[in-house]
């Protein structure tokens, strides 16, 4: 905000402004405000009046506009604080480069934790300088994340609560930087009923991949691994290596370490991957799964008799953010529609049926809530379905995005999907010009049952992937969470 106008022509002169926040050059600076200096130094948090100090004769730019560039390059996090007199909210970053670096410690007295996920960089083998604080600031932005200025803050090792609204953030995340990697774990406290550890575990995984992904604007000829430290007795003779997660790992619990030796993934290391987007049991609970966009916006049309404003408030939308969305739309289905979307989208879609059924019974709308969890469960429960010949040629879909025709989608790499059906061996290597025929007579095979894996949708979805037919796989997740025709009615 406020940049876009902005064309910065020296970098020198750049480098030396944010320098100042550092090493202040005017000794009466120095003396202003000591105990919010004391607190930048020790603790990471820049308030308000003191950045605002540091470039009150900048004429260039403003105080506003450096932090905004501070907090575009991931060197900022910004946060919120509540003033104790007028309970007004003051703006204050959290900057984890100012830290001293320490040795850390983590006391382990917690009911729950993970075995600690390890951030190697194979290209280098070292951790690259500024990733660290640059990947702390990414984190930290996640709408479910806040730094824990409570605990021991170090430049090598912060710690960030983790939760969401009507739970509150019962678990902590600590992240620590070492010479050769950066290590991730995750610990609770307090048992929360209806808050399964697992799907949180998974959670703070998707956000570390979608952190890593951000990274490379920032460090674009560095790779990255998630693994865990290879512990197996076999390889106690050996140094220090690691079982790097790969995606085939979700539904299995062995791997190969880098040392070729099989390794089990004890239970703590099962924890991050679980794969709680497809799980289902005799006692499946909404909460373990994300929400597709067609299960919002079949809720949004059920949504009626409600508090819109109560709403708006319990997803944090805010009242302008509010006020525009009822401005395009007339409807209260429309405005509930935008304003779901717009919370699915700021949480990364990264949103679960026990968040939304709690806000919306709080606000009203029972029946929505009610239509929701049925159609979360339906789409899980179809996951176990075996699919028919009639459902690959043409699968019926009440979604915006119409019918899903598989063969026609899929034809062109009938072989490779065949491989990861576990047919390679029964499949016909020539397919005589006709992709459509050959992938019919391989699909056949499968649903009889000729091949080395289930028949059933988890299966097919997973062997798209693997042959890289992701939007197809996704487009009949899409279809099979969508309401049956009866619904519609």
């Amino acid at each position: 905000p406020g940049l876009s106008e902005k064309v910065i022509i020296s970098p020198e002169w750049l480098v030396q402004q944010i320098g100042r926040l550092f090493h202040p050059d005017q000794q009466e600076l120095k003396l202003q405000a000591p105990r919010l200096r004391k607190r930048f130094k020790e603790e990471g948090v820049l308030e308000e009046r003191l950045y605002k100090k540091v470039w009150e004769d900048c004429a260039e730019v403003t105080s506003q506009e450096m932090m905004n560039l501070l907090d575009f390059f991931l060197l900022a996090i910004p946060m919120w604080k509540k003033h104790p007199v007028s309970n007004s909210l003051r703006k204050q970053y959290f900057v984890p480069v100012i830290l001293t670096r320490k040795q850390a410690r983590h006391v382990n007295s917690y009911s729950r934790s993970c075995a600690p996920l390890h951030i190697i960089f194979p290209n280098t083998n070292y951790t690259p300088p500024g990733y660290f604080v640059r990947l702390i600031a990414s984190l930290g932005k996640h709408p479910k994340c806040e730094v824990d200025l409570q605990n021991n803050l170090h430049r090598n090792s912060i710690t960030l609560l983790f939760g969401c609204d009507g739970i509150g953030k019962i678990d902590e995340i600590t992240i620590t930087e070492s010479l050769k990697n950066i290590s991730v774990s995750v610990f609770r406290s307090i048992e929360k009923k209806n808050y399964d550890f697992s799907h949180v575990a998974k959670e703070i995984h998707m956000m570390l991949v979608k952190s890593l992904e951000e990274m490379k604007q920032w460090f674009p000829f560095v790779s990255t691994n998630l693994a865990f430290l290879c512990e197996g007795h076999e390889c106690k003779a050996f140094s220090n290596h690691y079982v790097i997660i790969k995606d085939e790992h979700i539904s299995t619990s062995i791997a190969r370490c880098q040392r070729n030796k099989i390794h089990k993934f004890p239970v703590q290391e099962q924890l991050w991957l679980l794969d709680t987007t497809l799980k289902v049991s005799s006692g499946f609970s909404s909460g373990q799964q994300y929400i597709t966009e067609d299960s919002l916006l079949y809720c949004s049309r059920q949504m009626e008799g409600g508090n819109l404003h109560l709403l708006c408030n319990q997803l944090g939308i805010s009242d302008d953010v509010m006020y525009s969305i009822m401005s395009r739309q007339n409807s209260t289905q429309g405005q509930a529609a935008e304003m779901l979307r717009s919370w699915r989208g700021r949480e990364g879609g990264l949103v679960t049926a026990d968040e939304l059924a709690v806000k919306l019974n709080s606000c009203g709308f029972t029946t929505a809530s009610k239509i929701l969890n049925r159609q979360l469960w339906t789409e899980s429960y179809r996951l176990d379905e075996r699919p028919t010949l009639r459902d690959l040629l043409c699968l019926e879909s009440t979604s915006y995005k119409g019918a899903v025709r598989i063969i026609d989608r899929c034809e062109n790499q009938w072989e490779d999907l065949g491989i990861f059906l576990g047919l390679e061996e029964k499949t016909e290597s020539s397919s005589g010009g006709d992709n459509h025929h050959a992938c019919k007579q391989m699909l056949k095979l499968w649903l009889k049952g000729s091949g080395t894996t289930p028949v059933n949708w988890r299966t097919l979805l997973f062997a798209m992937g693997k042959a890289a037919l992701t939007t197809l796989a996704d487009d009949i997740k899409e279809a099979l969470a969508s309401p049956t025709p009866s619904d519609t009615r």
